[in-house]
C-alpha cells in the first residue's frame, strides 16, 4: 500500500520513527501490511499532514470524473456486442425447442 502525502515528509519524522515497518521516499509512505504498522501513529500522521498542507493543494471530490469520449465509446460498443450475443443465444435456444 502506498500513501501519498502532499507535505514534506521530513516534517513527520518523529511519527515515521514510531510507525514501525515501512519505507518512505519523497512524499510516499510504503507499507506492506497494515498489521505491520502502528495504526494510531498513522492516523496522527494523516491528521498532521492535513494540517500542514497548504489548502490550495487539497482537493476532495465526491463525484467521479467523466470518462474520455474514447473510453465512453468503447463501453457503449461493448454493451451493444454483449446485447447482440445475448439476443442471439436466446433465439438459438427458442429455435432448438
Amino acid at each position: 500500500m502506498t500513501i501519498y502525502f502532499l507535505c514534506d515528509m521530513r516534517r513527520l519524522g518523529d511519527s515515521l520513527a514510531k510507525l514501525s515497518k515501512h519505507s518512505a521516499s519523497g512524499g510516499c509512505l510504503h507499507i506492506k501490511k497494515l498489521s505491520d504498522i502502528h495504526l494510531p501513529t498513522l492516523k496522527g500522521m494523516l491528521v498532521e499532514a492535513y494540517k500542514i498542507t497548504p489548502t490550495e493543494q487539497i482537493s476532495v471530490s465526491t463525484k467521479t470524473k467523466p470518462a474520455s469520449k474514447k473510453i465512453a465509446a468503447k463501453k457503449v460498443a461493448a454493451k451493444k456486442v454483449a446485447a447482440k450475443s445475448t439476443t442471439a443465444k436466446k433465439s438459438t435456444v427458442r429455435k432448438g425447442r
